[in-house]
């Protein structure tokens, strides 16, 4: 699918949501910082600086990526991100709303045909999975009743849904006690090392 298709879904959806053109303008600029060599000041003195505004709020980087270097940690953008979430202004949150509810589409679609579409992504089922829920339940009280964070709850439900995900979980769970198995091991090892006993009270550490 080519990437211009989904600035303008990002944009259209946008003005269903009851945005206005300046948003409608940052919904097709809105990874121009990330991806296209932009700042917030280039975007403004085109655009108008409300505009360089939002999109600067939908970048996660802290800045214009120079060809050749790396992006921060995943983890580490995407946390700040989601934090940043509570205090950005509603107008920008739009906009965020529909980039995530689009890309949160064409996910569930794509892994509809092919689950194995998810290791496509840097963080996998998991840490996509759980970027997005946190992101829809953010917005869920920062931007009440918006139609894009409503596109984007149902995507998150079916991905939650998912036999991919289940199993993902299960063989999580299943890792989680066996550590939790292996540490209790190790407590009974040391009580018997400093005791001399195997069954005494559970130490707090």
């Amino acid at each position: 699918m080519p990437y211009i298709s989904h600035l303008i879904a990002v944009s259209g959806l946008v003005w269903e949501d009851g945005g206005d053109e300046e948003q409608a303008i940052a919904g097709l600029l809105h990874d121009a910082i990330e991806d296209a060599g932009q700042d917030e000041a280039s975007i403004a003195g085109r655009y108008g600086e409300r505009v360089g505004r939002i999109v600067a709020d939908c970048t996660d980087t802290s800045g214009p990526m120079a060809p050749g270097t790396k992006k921060e940690p995943w983890l580490l953008r995407k946390t700040r991100y989601v934090a940043s979430l509570e205090h950005k202004p509603l107008d920008s949150l739009l906009v965020t709303a529909a980039d995530k509810a689009h890309n949160a589409r064409d996910m569930v679609l794509d892994a509809r045909r092919d689950p194995r579409s998810w290791e496509r992504f840097n963080a996998g089922l998991e840490g996509t999975a759980w970027y997005l829920l946190r992101i829809n339940q953010t917005l869920s009280h920062r931007l009440p009743g918006s139609h894009s964070n409503e596109l984007l709850g149902e995507a998150v439900k079916e991905i939650f849904a998912s036999k991919i995900h289940r199993k993902q979980a299960g063989d999580q769970a299943g890792r989680d006690q066996e550590l939790q198995t292996e540490g209790e091991a190790d407590q009974a090892n040391l009580r018997y090392r400093y005791t001399g006993k195997r069954n005494v009270g559970r130490v707090g550490w």
